[in-house]
């Protein structure tokens, strides 16, 4: 999770209002978000979350960030180092993967063991992203 140094935004309740860009839709890969909301974590905190969702034709959550319409968002390390480079005070609050659940599978059958191997067959591997 990303933060801009903007400002609170107090409500009249005493919560705190707070503008989450998502980097991806709405779905199970934020259930701790979901579950923390549902349990009321952030309103016995009077954070009053609002969740602006991610995916391929939504703005991206640190221009959202950027333009003050989110007070946090979930991005990617090397965008932020970009965002930082730009000028944009950002700090990190926290990471969602503590190491990136990324990974090369092969078939038992005709494993891939070197990157050797991994050179020679790559124009049939099929890449999947999630961003």
């Amino acid at each position: 999770m990303i933060a801009a140094s903007s400002g609170r935004l107090l409500a009249q309740d005493g919560t705190t209002k707070i503008n989450m860009a998502l980097g991806w839709v709405p779905t199970v890969q934020y259930a701790g978000l979901w579950i923390a909301d549902a349990r009321n974590y952030l309103s016995d905190a009077h954070i009053s979350p609002e969740w602006a969702p991610g995916g391929p034709n939504a703005p991206d959550p640190l221009a959202q960030l950027a333009a003050d319409s989110a007070q946090i968002a979930l991005g990617e390390w090397l965008p932020f180092l970009d965002a930082r480079a730009k000028g944009n005070d950002f700090v990190i609050l926290g990471a969602i993967y503590q190491k990136a659940p990324n990974a090369i599978m092969s078939l038992a059958r005709k494993p891939i063991l070197t990157l050797r191997i991994w050179l020679v067959r790559k124009s049939s591997l099929r890449i999947r992203t999630t961003n």
